[in-house]
């Protein structure tokens, strides 16, 4: 583990891509796989524009856990359900 200054800028609003989604779908399943979880999965602590396409922030919350996780993952604003509104 490893801690640095995020690279790019925090979700803030925007809608994430379903690429987006995918992507922190994926490092979610590895850190719940190790048991642990994030616990603020939202858009002060994830961060888009960089190289690295998608990270998330440190965050201090320490009653995370991977349901919570998911949950938050999914309540996150999506391009998706913007291109299905008419």
């Amino acid at each position: 583990a490893w801690v640095e200054a995020p690279p790019g800028r925090p979700l803030g609003a925007r809608a994430i891509t379903d690429a987006e989604r995918a992507l922190l779908a994926r490092a979610l399943e590895a850190l719940h796989a190790e048991g642990a979880a994030h616990g603020a999965v939202d858009g002060e602590h994830v961060f888009v524009g960089a190289a690295r396409g998608v990270v998330l922030a440190w965050s201090d919350v320490t009653d995370g856990s991977a349901s919570r996780d998911r949950a938050m993952l999914d309540a996150l604003p999506s391009t998706a359900a913007r291109e299905a509104d008419p």
